[in-house]
C-alpha cells in the first residue's frame, strides 16, 4: 500500500495541460491547421492558418492567444504579407494590396499591433 501512495504522490502534474487544450480547441476550431509561436514571456501565442505552397496569394488568418486567459486579443488575415513578434507585447503585420499606388512602398502597410494597449 506505501508503494501505492508513493506512485501517487510522485506522479508528475501538468498544471498548464487544461489550458493547452482549451487554447487548442479554440485554435482549430478557427484556423484548422496552424502553426504557433510564442512570445518571449510565453503569456501570448501567435497562431497563423497553413496554407499549401501551390495556392497563389493565398488570404493568411492568424490569432493572438493571451494563454493565460484563453482568450483571442487579435484576429485578422493578410494577403499578401507577413505577422512576426517584434517583442513581448508587438506584432508587425505586412497587408499589402496585390497593386501599390504610385508613390507606396511596401512599409505604407506595415501595422504594429501593440497588445498591452488591447481592451483587457
Amino acid at each position: 500500500m506505501c508503494i501505492a501512495i508513493l506512485m501517487v504522490s510522485c506522479k508528475p502534474t501538468i498544471p498548464n495541460q487544461a489550458n493547452i487544450n482549451a487554447v487548442e480547441q479554440l485554435v482549430i476550431q478557427k484556423l484548422g491547421s496552424y502553426e504557433m509561436y510564442q512570445n518571449t514571456s510565453g503569456t501570448y501565442s501567435l497562431f497563423v492558418k497553413k496554407t499549401e505552397e501551390a495556392t497563389a496569394n493565398p488570404v493568411i488568418r492568424f490569432l493572438v492567444v493571451d494563454l493565460a486567459r484563453k482568450k483571442i486579443m487579435v484576429e485578422k488575415s493578410f494577403k499578401p504579407g507577413y505577422v512576426k513578434w517584434i517583442d513581448d507585447k508587438t506584432i508587425e503585420l505586412l497587408d499589402a494590396p496585390g497593386i501599390l499606388k504610385q508613390n507606396e512602398t511596401l512599409s505604407d502597410y506595415i501595422k504594429k499591433i501593440d497588445l498591452s494597449i488591447l481592451k483587457q
